[in-house]
Formats: structure tokens, C-alpha cells, sequence
């Protein structure tokens, strides 16, 4: 997108007064504040069920049900409260950031959830860091202000939220691909995890666990980093309308996994919901700017900046942290 053809117009400048701590917080005004839990819908995790282990011998409960034409396609939601996603019944968030999938597995559901999941197949896929291409492949220029529109404090914030960014990547990434997972499993008898060394069994018993604890501390830290950048001078939330800076969504974009039977790699699934959800990736897996372009207000999109002009405002890279910013890495 050019402005050559646009008529002069004077900038906006990312000059504000200070937002007050109970000010919203959360980029591109997405209902709630980036710090903001929201309501949301409860989605305790059972322990009662059980991953799709080949060769574990299911109890009836819990088998895995025989795949039908509506686990195949995602339906397209309508004005009702509930649809289908790959044969699960979803139901959307009270509220969710803007521009991210909003929809999660009704409760009903979390036995056919647990039953899809596949706590081995999931571990090879992590192995493979996808986290790591999303970082390289993320928007790394400003789109909408220019470093001129910003005041020193603000630019000086915006390291923090890089630094911030690379640090908790992996978090950034699971909380966009949120997996319904359980921390009991009967497949321990499963060929597959009996064929596992000792250190990758603990790694998959694990994954429950080790999971929550990073998250609990990646949303601590982000409330912290968060109450930082309000006591900048110039800090706006309006800066949260720039691609290049993550979004923790309000509540996580839980990932449907497709029926077994399907017999589709779960790296090819991953694959291709990123490309119809890119908001997933923070705009990493983008087919053109459109994606975050209309998620922006009419007065920003107004004042896009060129492909030159960008290239001219890169976003810094992470350094390592200071003493003062240490509760922002």
C-alpha cells in the first residue's frame, strides 16, 4: 500500500498524555488489556481422559469414536451460539483480542479432545521449535508510526517488548496453539512410549506440568512488563497496533486436532492452520499485510508507511538485559 497518491495530511503522533494504571492496556483496543484475564469461559482440564496412543488399550469411556464426514471440514460459524470444528463442538470466548480465532471446545467435548491428542506425536513436534521460525518470520519493522512519532521513553520501551518478544517465544507460541492436554495417561503401556528411553518418557509424562509452570510465569512477567511501559512517557496504546509487536490474546486460541484417521502429519496440520489463522503466529505465516492491515482503525491504516519508510523505521533487536529492565527478559 502507497500514500503517493494521498493529499498531505498531518501525522499522528504517539504523543498522549500517560495512561493511568487502570487504563486499557491491550493492542489495537482488543476489547481487554494485554494484562487483562477477562472472564472468559472456564476450561478446567480433566484428568480423567486419554490420548490416542495406537497401540494402548482403550476403556470404552474414553475410546476414540469412529471418524464421520463432519470430522473432516470446519464448518463456517453463524449466528448460533455453537458450531463444528473437525466434528468438535466449539463455542466462541465472552471475549477474545481482536483479529484472533475465537472459539473453543465446548466441555462436552473434552473426552473426543482428550481421545484426539497425542501426547507423542506432540513432544516430536516441539522438537522441532516452531516457535524459532515464527520469531525469524515475524513483521520486524514499524508499520504505522515512524521513530520520529514516538517519544524517547517510548523508543526505549520498545526494546523491552523485543527483549521481551525473544524471551518468551515458546510461550507466545503455545498460548497460539493451545493444546487441551491431561496430566493422567493409560498408554504407559502404549509400544510406542514403552520403546521411549527413560528421559524422553519423564519429557512426555511431563508436558502437562512443565507447560503450566512456564505459562504462570510468562503471564506474570508480562504484567510486569506491561505496568512498565504505562509509566513511560508517550506510551500509548495505540503502539499495540504495530504488527511487529506480539499480542498476548486474552484468552489462548485453542488448536482442534483433526480425527487419527485422518492419517494427516500433525506438522502438516500446524502448517496449514497457521496459514488460514495467521494472527496465530503474530502475522509471521502472513500471505500479504491485509491480515493485520484490517485489523487497524481507518485513521492508522490512513497513515501506513511505505516499503521504504519502513525499512527506514527496523524495529531494535534483543539485547540482553539490563538490571532495570530485568523483570522485562
Amino acid at each position: 500500500m502507497t500514500t503517493n497518491s494521498k493529499p498531505a495530511r498531518k501525522r499522528r503522533r504517539l504523543l498522549k498524555e500517560q495512561v493511568s494504571p487502570s487504563s486499557s492496556g491491550g493492542k489495537r483496543s482488543r476489547k481487554s488489556s494485554p494484562s487483562s484475564r477477562g472472564s472468559g469461559i472456564n476450561k478446567k482440564t480433566r484428568r480423567d481422559s486419554q490420548s490416542p496412543g495406537q497401540g494402548a488399550e482403550r476403556p470404552p469411556k474414553f475410546a476414540l469414536k469412529t471418524m464421520t464426514p463432519a470430522d473432516t471440514y470446519a464448518e463456517e460459524p453463524g449466528d448460533g451460539s455453537t458450531w463444528r470444528h473437525f466434528g468438535i463442538m466449539v463455542q466462541r470466548y465472552s471475549s477474545q483480542s481482536l483479529g484472533f480465532p475465537n472459539y473453543t471446545p465446548a466441555r462436552i467435548e473434552n473426552k473426543d479432545i482428550y481421545a484426539r491428542w497425542d501426547p507423542c506425536e506432540y513432544l516430536d513436534l516441539l522438537d522441532t521449535r516452531p516457535w524459532e521460525a515464527m520469531w525469524e518470520n515475524r513483521v520486524d519493522t514499524l508499520v504505522f508510526f515512524c521513530y520520529r512519532d514516538l517519544t524517547p521513553d517510548m523508543i526505549r520501551g520498545l526494546s523491552w517488548i523485543i527483549n521481551f518478544m525473544e524471551r518468551w517465544m515458546r510461550e507466545y507460541w503455545e498460548r497460539g496453539h493451545w493444546v487441551t492436554m491431561t496430566i493422567v495417561f493409560y498408554f504407559r503401556q502404549d509400544p510406542r512410549f514403552l520403546a521411549l528411553t527413560e528421559k524422553r518418557q519423564k519429557e512426555v509424562l511431563n508436558l502437562f506440568n512443565d507447560r503450566k509452570a512456564r505459562s504462570t510465569a510468562f503471564n506474570k512477567t508480562k504484567e510486569e512488563l506491561i505496568c512498565k511501559l504505562r509509566k513511560l512517557h508517550g506510551y500509548d496504546d495505540e503502539i499495540w497496533f504495530e504488527a511487529g509487536l506480539w499480542v498476548v490474546p486474552e484468552n489462548p486460541c485453542d488448536w482442534i486436532w483433526r480425527h487419527p484417521a485422518q492419517q494427516i502429519s500433525l506438522q502438516d496440520r500446524l502448517e496449514e492452520l497457521d496459514i488460514l489463522e495467521p494472527a496465530r503466529t503474530q502475522w509471521a505465516t502472513r500471505s500479504s499485510d491485509t491480515c493485520f492491515l484490517e485489523v487497524a482503525p481507518s485513521d492508522l491504516r490512513d497513515q501506513v508507511l511505505t516499503k521504504h519508510e519502513r525499512a527506514e523505521n527496523r524495529l531494535p533487536e534483543p539485547t540482553p538485559a539490563s538490571a532495570s529492565d530485568v523483570a522485562c527478559r
